[in-house]
This record gives structure tokens, C-alpha cells and sequence, in this order.
């Protein structure tokens, strides 16, 4: 478990002896006298894919072969311990080969729901495919909890919502089903928070106040549509109040859909946005994570990994 305040207050007024010396208990952050500073230390690092549209045994399901491959042959010091997959992973015939490309990965893997499956009425398939290996690989993971499903939605109608939640090396993540269930209209494009009975809010709403005590900026959310920018005002407001009583606990929050790279801050949330590039199209894109820490908040360095054609 990482020091607590006091612990490292103490440590940081009197160093131990020695050039360089460990937090105890901690990520191995270092004290370097020459800064008086505590040294942050790379705790893992964590993989994200986005957006497969794996169809058929064809291209998209190459291309996805090719970023595991990739993935999978990088070198020990930049090798990712987990591997999340944000969504549009796969519908129609690309079920069965975007699991066995996945599959290949060698490192835990965490798939997550996003929209096109839903439009595609698909929604359980998703369930079909990925619960055997979720329940497998969460028997593995520290603070696994994957919710319910099916729960009943505000008009009788059974939701698969996909939420999940896993614990690393003092990091929680949290995976949310933020997927509308609006059919075919440009509201099909955005998000929605389900605050229903064993809905997407109140998973989010247990996992945060269920987190482990630890460094500041432990809790990544991850999601295949980003929570922001698309959410109504009400929906905002709802996710802000249960955002509010952790505001240096959650650090931002990755996601897929809008097909390209990007980062943004949700000012009111002081939560960072994360794009990643899909899979699929133009440049084969995936995108790595280094997680630091010098024992009182983790950081979190991103690298944009493309794959040559």
C-alpha cells in the first residue's frame, strides 16, 4: 500500500541516509538530494486500442492482428501489462476473428462495448462473445467486479450495460458502459450515464467510493464514447456530483469513437479527455501509457504508437 501523508511528509523533511533511497511500501520513487525532491518512478505501463470494425476475416481484422503483433513484439522496457480495446470492436461476422486476433495477446485484455454493435442490434453478442474470457481473465485481476446485466432500463427493456472495474499496481479502472441505446437518430452518436438501478452511474458511483486510499489521480475511467463533449446538462450535473467528493482521485478519462487522437480537459471535473485513433482506418494507431508515481499522485505519459502500412 502506498505511504500515507503523514508517512510521507515525515520522509520528505528527513531523507534517509544514503544518495538514493526507495518510499517504503511504495513504487520505488526515489529521493534525490541534489533536488530535494522525491523522483518519480515508472510504476507499468497499460495499452489502448479503439475502434476494430472488425466485420469478416478481412482487412480491419488484419489490421487488428497487426497492432497486437505490434503490441505483443515491443521490448521488455516499453511492454504493456494490460491491454484495453475501447470499443466498435467487432459486429456482423467479425465476432469470432477480432477474439481470436485479441486473444493473441499474452498480457490481460479488457474489452469494452461500444455503440456500432448496439446499432447493429447486437448488443448481446457482445455478451456471447466476451463474458467466457472477461470471467477468466477478472479471476485473475485484483479488485475485479463486473456488474449485472441484464438490469431493466426506463421502459421495461432489458440493458446488457457492459461496466467493469479492476485494480493495478494502485491504479483503479474503471470501465463504463456510457453507450446510448437510442436507435438510428443523431442522438445514436452520444452519450448517456444510465442512472437507473444497476445502472452505469451507480457502478461509477460504487467503484469511486470503494477505491483504496493511495496517491492522487488513481482512478482512470475508461469508455468507448467520451463522457464529454455529447452528455446533457442534466446528465453533467449528475456525473459531476458524483465526481465532486474525489476531486484529486480521478484523472481522466480514455476513450475511442471519435476516430483520431485527441486530449481535451473537462474544466468543471478537472478531468482529462483521451482520444485514441481507430484501429481500422488511415494509420494503424494504438497508444501507450507509462504510469509514474513519486508516491503522493501518479502521472500518467502518453506515446502514439502508428503502425507502418
Amino acid at each position: 500500500m502506498p505511504a500515507s501523508l503523514p508517512l510521507l511528509t515525515l520522509l520528505a523533511c528527513h531523507p534517509p541516509e544514503g544518495a538514493r533511497a526507495r518510499v517504503p511500501g511504495d513504487t520505488g520513487a526515489q529521493w534525490t538530494p541534489d533536488t530535494g525532491a522525491w523522483e518519480p518512478a515508472h510504476v507499468f505501463t497499460y495499452a489502448i486500442l479503439a475502434d476494430p470494425h472488425v466485420v469478416d476475416d478481412g482487412a480491419h481484422a488484419d489490421r487488428l492482428r497487426a497492432a497486437v503483433a505490434a503490441i505483443e513484439g515491443l521490448p521488455e522496457s516499453q511492454a504493456p501489462e494490460l491491454v484495453f480495446i475501447l470499443g466498435d470492436i467487432a459486429w456482423s461476422d467479425g465476432w469470432a476473428p477480432a477474439h481470436g486476433a485479441l486473444d493473441a495477446l499474452t498480457v490481460p485484455w479488457v474489452p469494452v462495448l461500444g455503440d456500432n454493435p448496439i446499432q447493429a442490434g447486437e448488443e448481446t453478442v457482445f455478451e456471447e462473445t466476451f463474458s467466457e474470457h472477461l470471467d477468466t481473465v477478472g479471476a485473475t485481476l485484483p479488485g475485479w467486479v463486473r456488474a449485472g446485466r441484464p438490469v431493466t432500463g426506463l421502459e421495461g427493456e432489458d440493458l446488457w450495460l457492459q461496466n467493469a472495474r479492476l485494480d493495478w499496481k494502485g491504479v483503479r479502472f474503471v470501465a463504463l458502459d456510457i453507450n446510448t441505446r437510442t436507435m438510428g437518430t443523431l442522438w445514436s452518436e452520444l452519450p448517456d450515464i444510465f442512472d437507473l438501478p444497476g445502472g452505469t452511474l451507480p457502478f461509477l458511483r460504487e467503484a469511486l467510493a470503494s477505491t483504496p486510499e493511495g496517491p492522487e489521480d488513481r482512478v482512470v475511467l475508461l469508455s468507448h464514447m467520451p463522457l464529454v463533449p455529447g452528455l446533457t446538462l442534466d446528465a453533467q450535473d449528475a456525473l459531476l456530483d458524483v465526481l465532486a467528493p474525489y476531486p484529486d482521485t480521478v484523472w481522466g478519462n480514455h476513450a475511442g469513437h471519435l476516430h483520431g487522437n485527441g486530449q481535451a480537459t473537462w474544466d468543471e471535473a478537472d478531468l482529462q479527455i483521451r482520444t485514441t485513433d481507430a484501429t481500422w482506418d488511415d494509420v494503424n494507431t494504438f497508444r501507450l501509457v507509462e504510469v509514474w508515481s513519486d508516491g503522493t499522485r501518479f502521472e500518467y505519459r502518453d506515446t502514439i504508437v502508428e503502425l507502418p502500412e
